[in-house]
């Protein structure tokens, strides 16, 4: 059951997705009687973004300057950032919106864990793990794994990055990461040398912590262990409360709440929901573009600075299979695939240099002879892709959600 906080919070996920309208929220709000909770600033906010998300949805391009895959834990963040330089930016995500119970409230976290919203990845087994077989959840929803997991605020220990540094990894020492931590996080403590306020992520410890916890404060300060009132404080041995991206209502601090909601009003930022990214589209050997999914319908859309071929941008929709009978349809060819791409199960593409010049209206007057006979020869390869693409649609997408994060 959701308390008002919840409800609250995931209503304005609905709104500031474009899920509902204004009337939708009102005639809501003033139902649960919680008119009076909500302040005048949040709800223009999320009304904003949702009318600024209807619009974008409606009017989707066919470039974007940068395509994000994915709206979860760094996805969520890279999206918003980027929108704040006012390059036209794209997030495309697999799942629907983070509105669930189990998303919200904190406390029943763990049924997300194989549920609905978890891809629930097959591990392979290895000896480093016993060669256990398991499953390792990730989220399926509009934050990621941040929006199913159980919330742990932890930054690792300082040794780890300081290690890094000195294997090479310059700009990654603790002293350098520090001031990006704490300029994430609103700490309930205060700020501090270690600790940062006022950030997009409220991190506090837990209000209401299970009988067990103390038991195994107490537990370890009898073995001789110290006490430590911050775990991401100074690095030291001890044992003490976990913090935790939970808000000051009560609710998870996913980052999609977090970096992506406060964004989604930008009208350079485009978010789609139950959309599958199926490929990624190469020109040469760099990513140029994705393959999107919607429902029955597959489309390319390109990333404008990436130098991509600009005709793939002009080219429709096309339906799964069948043979699109637009002259302007892509003709595709499997491209060189780097090897992480390969054993994740996907197959990249590349344009051919036949359907660039064959589509770009500058380049129509320019065909190579042999070009019709090569036009054909990728036509009917074309076919054949839909029709094997159609019989395996549901291995295709299970092969995208391992690349998920």
């Amino acid at each position: 059951m959701m308390n008002s906080n919840e409800f609250m919070q995931v209503l304005l996920d609905y709104v500031a997705s474009g899920q509902v309208g204004a009337r939708d929220i009102l005639m809501s709000v003033s139902a649960a009687g919680l008119a009076s909770g909500l302040s005048a600033a949040t709800v223009q906010q999320a009304l904003t973004a949702g009318e600024t998300q209807t619009l974008n949805q409606a009017k989707a391009k066919r470039a974007y300057d940068y395509i994000v895959i994915g709206s979860g834990a760094s996805g969520s963040i890279i999206a918003g950032e980027l929108s704040k330089t006012g390059a036209d930016v794209l997030v495309v995500e697999s799942g629907g919106e983070d509105a669930g119970t189990t998303i919200s409230n904190p406390s029943i976290w763990f049924y997300n864990v194989g549920g609905p919203l978890d891809w629930t990845l097959p591990i392979a087994p290895v000896p480093q793990l016993n060669n256990r077989q398991f499953n390792m959840a990730l989220g399926r929803v509009l934050g990621g794994g941040s929006s199913v997991n159980a919330m742990v605020w932890t930054r690792g220990t300082e040794r780890d990055y300081d290690t890094w540094e000195g294997h090479g990894a310059t700009g990654w020492a603790f002293k350098d990461v520090l001031p990006t931590f704490k300029a994430q996080e609103d700490w309930e403590g205060g700020a501090n040398d270690w600790r940062g306020v006022g950030g997009p992520v409220h991190v506090r410890t837990p209000g209401d912590p299970h009988p067990t916890a103390p038991a195994f404060l107490e537990a370890a300060r009898q073995m001789g262990f110290p006490i430590i009132d911050d775990l991401n404080g100074p690095m030291r041995a001890g044992a003490g409360y976990i913090n935790m991206n939970i808000a000051a209502d009560g609710s998870r601090a996913s980052s999609a709440r977090a970096f992506l909601r406060p964004n989604l009003g930008r009208p350079n930022l485009t978010l789609l929901l139950n959309t599958h990214a199926t490929r990624i589209l190469f020109d040469g050997d760099r990513a140029s573009g994705v393959e999107i999914v919607s429902g029955e319908v597959a489309q390319p859309i390109c990333a404008a600075l990436a130098g991509t071929c600009r005709t793939m941008c002009s080219s429709p929709a096309w339906s799964i299979g069948t043979e699109a009978k637009s002259p302007t349809a892509p003709r595709t060819a499997t491209g060189s695939r780097p090897r992480s791409i390969c054993r994740a199960g996907w197959t990249p593409i590349r344009l051919t240099s036949a359907w660039c010049l064959s589509n770009s209206r500058s380049q129509r007057r320019k065909r190579r002879p042999g070009s019709r006979r090569l036009r054909k020869k990728v036509s009917r390869l074309r076919r054949r892709w839909f029709s094997l693409r159609a019989a395996g649609r549901s291995g295709s997408r299970a092969r995208t959600g391992a690349m998920r994060p």
